[in-house]
């Protein structure tokens, strides 16, 4: 929970374009946290696909348009939001190992029902009691929060299935294609421009997904 705060501060404070494609560096800390938490280990073709995943999603995040390809690592120094989200990615590498020794444990489901439970309890609580929402906005359009509920229970209930079936650097890593459907719905739904600077992220992305599949 800390780390969902900490992301949407990270972007409050500083441009998407310069906080965002920190968190496509998720799998490396996964990759140190899996193996010392988990055991897990890696194959070097495995480790090859992360480490285009990582860049693929880096490029596809970056705004081409108006910042160079080093501007979010150079705004490390000078942006609080880019070295927050770089933090944040570390959380959710913590997160993710940790969610999947509570699956080993119990199961998928049970590990989403208590994650998912306890986010939408507390996390509603938090916002109204710190002032940043009320009771009403909550409740506002209640059709709208269920239908995006039960969205993401789905969501949570996939990703423990998946979180249980491989090592936790894969998972991470095959989820952080995320960007691949971003780039496409954006486009198609919303008309985006720079589409063919995205498709080379995406591309480079699903070479590295290729990889850790057939050969990971």
């Amino acid at each position: 929970m800390v780390a969902i705060v900490l992301h949407f501060r990270a972007i409050h404070l500083s441009p998407l374009s310069l906080t965002l494609p920190f968190l496509s560096f998720t799998p490396v800390f996964v990759l140190l946290t899996g193996d010392i938490i988990l055991d897990e280990h890696i194959s070097m073709a495995g480790t090859a696909g992360m480490l285009l995943v990582v860049v693929g999603g880096y490029v596809v995040n970056l705004d081409s348009a108006r910042y160079g390809v080093l501007e979010p690592i150079r705004a490390i120094f000078r942006e609080p939001g880019s070295g927050l989200m770089l933090i944040v990615a570390g959380l959710y590498a913590f997160a993710s190992v940790g969610g999947k020794v509570i699956i080993i444990n119990s199961s998928p489901l049970y590990a989403g029902l208590l994650i998912f439970c306890l986010l939408g309890l507390l996390v509603p609580l938090i916002l109204i009691g710190v002032g940043k929402a009320s009771f009403r906005t909550v409740t506002a359009k209640p059709l709208l929060g269920i239908g995006s509920g039960l969205i993401l229970f789905l969501e949570v209930i996939t990703h423990n299935l998946a979180m249980s079936m491989v090592a936790a650097a894969y998972m991470i890593t095959i989820k952080r294609m995320a960007g691949l459907f971003s780039v496409l719905y954006g486009w198609l739904l919303f008309n985006e421009t720079g589409i063919r600077y995205r498709l080379i992220g995406t591309g480079i992305m699903t070479v590295g997904a290729a990889l850790i599949v057939t050969l990971g």
